[in-house]
Parts: structure tokens; C-alpha cells; sequence
């Protein structure tokens, strides 16, 4: 193995350390349960916590809350739109904060804020120069954006 590459783990290491410090800190009084107990427990939990939050993309949190799931009673779900898309109905203790997409009429949550980018988002395009890599897939076409 070479030196960048256990310099690089030893950096991972040490970040994920430290916001699992960070975490223990101020969530040990307001989550006892998760951070809670003596501070090598906490610290440690933490650390995992930091681990699996800035490890994987969308389902870190779903990992770290399933430990509150008691048992899943029962899964709805069109065979064409995969499991990962099912409605989960779930017998749970300690469970959230959550995110929710939409609110009580069905407006996408995420919708309304992704128009509020769009609308200003032509201000950072101002100015730029010319994309360089454009062999590599890089524009400043504004037609060629996915966000909105």
C-alpha cells in the first residue's frame, strides 16, 4: 500500500472522528439513547453515525433509523417500480426527524424549492466564460441543465 493512500485513510479516519466527536457533544443530553452512556459508548456511536452519514448517498440516515423499527407489517408495491419505491408501513420506537416531499395536498416539496433555484439560476451563469472540457460532457448551455 502506498503512503497517499493510508494518509488518505488516516485523513477519513480522523474527519470521521471528529464529527463523531462533534455529534457525541451535542446530541448526548438531547438523544441519550442513541449518544447516551459512558462517553467511549457515545464517542463510538458517533463515529459511526459520521461513518455512515457521509459514506453513502440517500439511505445512510434509512440505516441509522432502522434500529428503531420494531418489526415491518406490512409492504406495498407495484412490481414494476422496484421495492426501493414501496410504501412501508412500519411498527416503530424513536424513529425521525424525517424528510417530507410533500405536504397535506400533495405539492412537492421539492418541486417548490427546485422552481425557486430555477428562477434565479440564470445569475450564475452570468459572466462565466466559455465551458473548457466540453469532450467531457462540461456546458454552459443553459438548455442543457437537468434541474428544473
Amino acid at each position: 500500500m502506498s503512503w497517499q493512500f493510508l494518509s488518505a485513510v488516516a485523513v477519513l479516519g480522523l474527519v470521521l472522528l471528529l464529527v463523531g466527536l462533534l455529534i457525541w457533544v451535542l446530541e448526548r443530553r438531547r438523544n441519550a439513547e442513541q449518544f447516551g452512556g459512558p462517553a467511549s459508548q457515545g464517542i463510538g456511536n458517533g463515529f459511526w453515525w459520521s461513518a455512515v452519514t457521509m459514506t453513502t448517498v440517500g439511505y445512510g440516515t434509512g440505516a441509522l433509523l432502522g434500529r428503531g423499527v420494531k418489526r415491518v407489517k406490512a409492504v406495498h408495491w407495484n412490481k414494476e417500480l422496484g421495492l426501493a419505491q414501496a410504501m412501508w408501513v412500519l411498527e416503530a420506537d424513536n424513529m425521525g426527524p424525517f424528510i417530507v416531499e410533500s405536504d397535506l395536498a400533495g405539492n412537492s416539496l421539492f418541486e417548490r424549492e427546485n422552481a425557486k433555484i430555477s428562477a434565479n439560476l440564470a445569475k450564475v451563469y452570468e459572466g462565466t466564460v466559455p465551458a473548457v472540457l466540453k469532450r467531457f460532457g462540461e456546458t454552459d448551455d443553459r438548455s442543457d441543465e437537468m434541474i428544473g
